[in-house]
């Protein structure tokens, strides 16, 4: 004897229901749902990093977007960009790329990578990336981290910011 449509849709709805019924873990921390919470609801997300260049905290006059720039230790100036790693995993090893563009043509002027060291799940670092090849009064660039595709990220849309600086006495 065949079994009906119903039938079926009947057991495949009572697995269904049982796979719901199972406890949610909502966080890192593992903790239980309340038990007013009977239902899974969403998905459970994987442990990824997600890194992200995040834009300096300052409001020195002149600031534009990803433009954080310090002096080194010979007189040299340095692009300071921060790495966040917003996801819920570390982030291992990986690249973080800087291109420089040269405004008046608009070709890349220079590009350079630095390695970035592994970052915990909400922590952010910070690289420095020489600016000499900048020699007009404006310098664009664009960052991208985990620019090689080393790791796997929770979100790849949000790895390239542009940046805008006016480069001059700091």
């Amino acid at each position: 004897m065949t079994e009906s449509t119903v039938e079926i849709a009947q057991k495949e709805f009572s697995v269904i229901r049982d796979l719901l019924l199972v406890p949610l873990k909502p966080d890192l921390k593992n903790e239980e749902l309340p038990s007013h919470r009977k239902w899974r609801s969403g998905c459970i997300p994987a442990g990824l990093p997600d890194l992200v260049p995040v834009k300096p905290p300052s409001d020195r006059e002149g600031l534009k977007e990803f433009c954080n720039l310090r002096e080194g230790e010979e007189g040299e100036k340095l692009l300071v960009v921060t790495v966040e790693n917003r996801g819920n995993a570390t982030a291992p090893q990986s690249t973080t790329r800087v291109t420089f563009v040269d405004l008046s043509n608009f070709n890349i002027s220079e590009t350079s990578d630095k390695t970035t060291p592994e970052i915990p799940a909400g922590k952010s670092i910070e690289l420095e990336f020489d600016m000499q090849r900048c020699s007009n009064s404006n310098c664009l660039f664009i960052i991208t981290v985990n620019a090689k595709f080393e790791i796997d990220e929770s979100d790849l849309t949000n790895n390239v910011a542009i940046g805008l600086c006016r480069v001059g006495p700091l």
